[in-house]
């Protein structure tokens, strides 16, 4: 089972929302921003933003959901050449 925290953000990317996503608010000063992983998503971030200081503010930046299936193609594609080596 997903933490909160990532089910929050699972529902928010299935929303369509935006790309910025706050992980942690903060009390102010410049903030921390984690670029989405190469599946596009941040939700496995949402760990190691809790177990930084709650003072940062923590963004998180994700793929859109509108360009996550050209991801998903690019990943597939990127599978068949690797495994055409083996």
């Amino acid at each position: 089972m997903l933490p909160d925290s990532a089910a929050l953000l699972w529902r928010l990317v299935a929303k369509g929302a935006s790309p910025i996503v706050p992980l942690n608010e903060g009390e102010g000063g410049l903030p921390l921003y984690f670029v989405h992983s190469i599946g596009g998503e941040i939700a496995s971030y949402s760990e190691l933003a809790r177990l930084l200081s709650s003072k940062q503010r923590i963004y998180g930046i994700q793929v859109p959901q509108e360009k996550l299936s050209a991801v998903s193609r690019v990943r597939s594609s990127q599978l068949l050449n690797i495994t055409s080596t083996l």
